[in-house]
């Protein structure tokens, strides 16, 4: 019975805690994250419930836990600290019990290794290609980073250390009450996990700005918690007035935080629905220019890479063009940058940064969009900058006043360049030389 309590408290956390807005912004943008953490949660309480099955019965359960550990080693390269994790903890279970289960065990072990080398392979691959280690360092420390990062996504630190630190008791006590138990198995998923993310962070590959990275060890330490004070109640007496206090304290320590970081996604709210309402008149240029796109038109959306559209900071305001006009892939060859739909003969780009840079990057992609347009249609191009935009005119925007487009200026520094119906643009006679490589420094 106390075994249900404990799993019955931690799955009520991670339920509710799935539920939060950044959790639900990342399932939208069909990310990893969400999936990883679904896979990660369900892997370790699927495998805390197969280790209590009778050993007759384990068989089922452990292949099940081992299928789960492996679809989140496919999701995301960190789930595999999670997995050795767990592989730990069976270990940590005794000769005994470890006896009775072999044959359970060593199938799980075989899988999770089956599931593993896909993972291997594709990472060793990818870390072979210089580009791959990317991430700078920057000024300060990346724990100074990390910290501002949590700040900026769930709110002031007063109310989230406090209840941190609960948690962190709460999962301390759970540990040592049952170190075999779940309580274990949570406290080494969030040991693995952290230390593979910090590793990572060393070397350069993961970036601490990136606030995605510690869901896992976030929804895990709620679990941990909750788990914890699961098994601090079933030792308690039976006295309800005891585990009401204990359930006060709880929600004395969470309920302020809780309702100051749901003020703080409301006011970013509130100033992303400012920006949408003061970007109402672009918006409606720009869906006009989609939603009248006729047989050859070419509709051209070069945006500002700081518009992700996965945090209130980096709304893209002005992005309204009706889903249903640019529904299809091109088939046919298709300017090498960016993404290119198409509706009949009409064409839609979409390609980040193109506003800016060196025209020795540019010059060619605007080329063949421009050459993409078919009489009676012609080629229309945002340029949709962020307010950090380097200074005008941009290369690009020079490069078309000289080929004959014509600039309408809308709010927002926002540009809606034409071009004559029938314009081609031949491939110049001599290619632009690359800047010099200081100029990326």
């Amino acid at each position: 019975m106390a075994e249900r309590s404990s799993a019955f408290l931690g799955l009520a956390v991670v339920g509710w805690a799935s539920l939060s807005p950044l959790q639900a912004n990342y399932g939208l943008n069909t990310s990893p994250y969400p999936w990883v953490l679904l896979f990660v949660c369900a892997s370790v309480f699927a495998l805390a419930r197969a280790a209590e099955c009778a050993p007759s019965t384990a068989r089922r359960p452990f292949l099940v836990a081992a299928v789960l550990a492996g679809l989140a080693l496919q999701t995301h390269v960190l789930a595999f600290a999670v997995a050795l994790g767990q592989g730990l903890w069976l270990a940590f279970q005794g000769p005994a019990w470890l006896r009775e289960r072999k044959d359970a065990v060593i199938r799980w072990c075989l899988l999770v290794g089956l599931f593993t080398l896909p993972m291997v392979i594709g990472s060793l691959t990818k870390t072979s290609d210089p580009w791959t280690f990317h991430i700078e360092e920057g000024e300060e420390h990346w724990l100074r980073t990390a910290s501002m990062v949590l700040h900026e996504r769930f709110g002031a630190r007063t109310f989230g250390a406090a209840l941190g630190g609960m948690l962190a008791l709460f999962g301390a006590v759970g540990v040592v009450l049952r170190p075999r138990g779940l309580p274990g198995m949570l406290a080494l998923a969030i040991l693995g996990w952290c230390s593979a993310l910090f590793l990572f962070i060393e070397l350069g590959v993961a970036d601490p700005r990136l606030s995605h990275y510690y869901l896992v060890p976030h929804l895990l330490g709620l679990g941990s918690g909750a788990a914890g004070a699961g098994a601090l109640l079933a030792r308690a007496p039976e006295a309800l007035a005891r585990r009401v206090v204990v359930s006060v304290v709880i929600l004395g320590l969470s309920m302020p935080w809780g309702l100051e970081a749901v003020d703080q996604q409301l006011d970013r709210r509130a100033e992303a629905m400012r920006q949408i309402d003061e970007a109402r008149e672009v918006r409606a240029v720009v869906r006009g220019a989609y939603a009248e796109a006729g047989d050859g038109d070419v509709v051209a959306y070069l945006w500002d890479h700081q518009f992700l559209n996965d945090e209130p900071e980096y709304l893209d305001p002005f992005a309204a063009w009706p889903p249903g006009r640019v529904g299809r892939r091109c088939r046919e060859e298709h300017p090498p940058r960016g993404l290119c739909n198409a509706a009949g003969s009409a064409r839609f780009y979409f390609d980040p940064s193109a506003f800016s840079g060196h025209l020795y990057e540019l010059e060619e992609p605007l080329r063949l969009m421009v050459n993409q347009a078919e009489p009676p249609g012609r080629a229309r191009i945002f340029l949709l900058p962020s307010p950090d935009a380097p200074p005008r005119p941009f290369a690009s925007e020079q490069w078309m006043k000289a080929k004959g487009a014509t600039p309408r200026t809308l709010p927002a520094g926002v540009t809606l360049w034409e071009f004559p119906p029938g314009a081609r643009i031949a491939p110049p006679d001599q290619l632009i030389e690359p800047p010099e490589a200081s100029e990326f420094e």
